[in-house]
């Protein structure tokens, strides 16, 4: 792999990364979710990485089964066992709420939302400092 390729790789997990944060705020904020203000960890865990997957096929053209052995996490294994058919729920939403959740990944690219300051509010310069 040339260092060119390596470099757009990298950006690419890079940028997968912020979609699943992305959707994690989305899926928490929105009054059009149901899980507004009461993601579970297991909830949090599977609309990452469904959001994660559903950038990798959009972004590299990949069927779902390669996005998602592309974008795999161990901790994935153990959402989906917990959540059950409710993990299908967290993936529709996320298939639903999709253009406000790039939007969002853009906008912390751009450094013009600090996700973390969202999420700790006032308190979070205490935790920074």
């Amino acid at each position: 792999m040339s260092k060119n390729e390596k470099k757009i790789v990298r950006q690419h997990r890079e940028h997968a990364a912020r979609v699943g944060t992305a959707a994690v705020q989305i899926l928490n904020s929105s009054s059009l979710s149901p899980f507004r203000r009461r993601l579970s960890l297991a909830e949090t865990i599977a609309a990452s990485w469904y959001a994660r997957c559903r950038y990798t096929e959009d972004a590299m053209g990949l069927t779902g089964v390669a996005a998602a052995r592309e974008v795999w996490d161990p901790a994935i294994g153990l959402a989906h066992d917990e959540l059950g058919d409710a993990g299908a729920l967290v993936q529709e939403f996320v298939r639903r709420l999709w253009p406000e959740i790039l939007l969002r990944a853009g906008q912390i690219a751009r450094g013009s939302v600090d996700p973390y300051r969202e999420a700790f509010g006032e308190t979070y310069d205490g935790f920074a400092a």
